[in-house]
């Protein structure tokens, strides 16, 4: 399982913790890490806009995950941009092509704007995914890139419990400082649309000019 990793290289460190309290603590930093940084992002397999429905519910493409957020949705030779607000829909809102999308309180659902009025293949959505389990599979740049990260806020939340044989405020706080500081950095480039090796992202062929 992908928390293997983390735990070997934190057992030494945390005599007498039991490994269910260290994978509890692996799961709880991942899902933290990925939630705020969204840099965990993919592109999903093709979807058919069909006219006449503006609602559609997207699939986590990895067993054991989530989608987190929708950044982005294209379609040939254009991208839809995305809208902090739900647009009221009116019934003469309609169009050939959709140029906007919100999500709702789930969100892996999106409503499209204006109604689309024809079909359109090869809508493709770029989301952030989140891992839900212990056995979720990561991949290899992730472990690379985000591994002492990842071990920086397991070892911050397990230094910090109470009256353990392995509690020590003064390493919870210095683990958590760093997984909190890196966790920002994260974030902040992969807004910018950087990865950690400062490469831009690549977006689907014919799909230029955008942005997040």
């Amino acid at each position: 399982m992908s928390a293997d990793l983390w735990i070997e290289a934190a057992a030494p460190q945390l005599s007498g913790c039991p490994l269910v309290t260290m994978q509890n603590e692996w799961l709880n930093s991942a899902r933290e890490f990925f939630v705020r940084s969204t840099c965990w992002r993919q592109d999903l397999d093709p979807v058919t806009i069909t006219a006449g429905l503006n609602t559609y519910t997207l699939a986590a493409p990895i067993p054991n995950t989530v989608i987190n957020y929708v950044h982005l949705l294209s379609i040939p030779n254009r991208y839809i941009t995305p809208s902090a607000d739900t647009p009221k829909i009116r019934a003469d809102d309609e169009s050939e092509t959709p140029t906007q999308f919100s999500t709702t309180p789930e969100p892996n659902i999106i409503v499209l704007w204006p109604m689309p009025t024809k079909n359109i293949d090869d809508m493709i959505a770029k989301v952030s995914l989140v891992p839900t389990a212990l056995d979720t599979v990561l991949p290899e740049y992730l472990k690379t890139q985000y591994f002492d990260v990842l071990l920086d806020g397991m070892l911050g939340r397990l230094f910090n419990y109470k009256n353990k044989p392995y509690s020590s405020e003064q390493m919870a706080q210095y683990h958590l400082t760093r997984f909190r500081s890196s966790m920002a950095r994260v974030r902040a480039n992969t807004i910018h649309g950087l990865n950690e090796s400062q490469n831009q992202w690549n977006f689907p062929q014919g799909f230029a000019n955008g942005r997040f």
